[in-house]
């Protein structure tokens, strides 16, 4: 979603694209709200998932001035993760050095913590 953001204003030729791209995305995470879909998978995943999923929703029709895209996600109670999650993005500053920051942070909202670490690797290696 950052990187959505800076293209957004970098190449702004692009914006048709990429709003089309987005809508494809939006329309593809939407699908997956199906009840059949949801219950083939553990619950923590699929609430991790439709969290992540709710905060590009709700990244988008932001940016595209469409709040419907959300709508979804905050009928089925994601509303506040998906907020959670976005103010993050705002929160820790937008720059590579910080990625791991901002990973962690949404990591700790979504109880995914104890499933990756980091390991630094040096370009020596």
């Amino acid at each position: 979603m950052r990187i959505d953001g800076s293209m957004r204003s970098e190449f702004p030729d692009l914006v048709d694209e990429q709003d089309a791209s987005a809508r494809a995305q939006l329309a593809q995470n939407e699908a997956s709200l199906d009840p059949g879909i949801r219950a083939k998978f553990p619950r923590p995943l699929v609430d991790a998932n439709t969290s992540m999923n709710a905060a590009f929703a709700r990244f988008w029709a932001n940016l595209l001035g469409e709040p419907r895209y959300a709508v979804p996600f905050d009928a089925l109670g994601y509303s506040d993760v998906a907020a959670d999650l976005c103010d993050s993005l705002g929160k820790v500053p937008d720059s590579p050095e910080r990625d791991r920051e901002l990973i962690s942070a949404w990591a700790d909202r979504l109880h995914l913590n104890q499933y990756f670490h980091f390991q630094q690797h040096s370009l020596d290696d």
